[in-house]
């Protein structure tokens, strides 16, 4: 791990994961190089991260070595890092717990399940609907009204 990505990962403060990579993207995902050490206006900021410890049953949350499926890459949008809006990377797997029996995607640390937006960024519009008008909300941050609303019952 680079000293740029340790810095980042305790920026980012999630235990058990590690930061591996980190890149800007433009609208179209196409990564995008600094300029002067300077994102581009509208670019994005993707963090791919691996996890340091064994995977966690999501039913019942027992530690689990047991993989039956890599799945592929998704992402979850999380905070606005500087002005940018940040996306997680990673390749989740479903494992196989011993304890309940069941076979399911692990639980991951920064997101509830079958959610593509982080806990963190998920409590942001929620906070602001109480505020202001949900459309308001959901063109600051580029959302539809009702990933808004879902924000707002799941804080409540």
């Amino acid at each position: 791990m680079s000293q740029r990505t340790r810095i980042l990962a305790e920026i980012w403060g999630i235990r058990g994961w590690k930061i591996v990579d980190v890149w800007y993207e433009n609208e179209h995902s196409r990564r995008v190089l600094p300029i002067e050490g300077l994102a581009p206006a509208g670019s994005k900021v993707v963090l791919r991260v691996e996890r340091s410890w064994s995977a966690r049953c999501a039913c019942c949350g027992a530690i689990t070595d047991r993989i039956h499926e890599h799945l592929d890459e998704r992402r979850w949008r999380d905070l606005p890092w500087v002005e940018h809006i940040a996306e997680i990377l990673y390749a989740p797997v479903r494992v196989a717990c011993r304890r309940c029996g069941r076979t399911g995607v692990e639980a991951l640390a920064w997101a509830d399940p079958k959610q593509r937006m982080s806990r963190r960024f998920q409590h942001m519009p929620a906070l602001e609907a109480a505020s202001m008008p949900v459309q308001h909300v959901a063109a600051k941050h580029g959302l539809d009204w009702g990933a808004v609303r879902r924000a707002e019952q799941h804080a409540l």
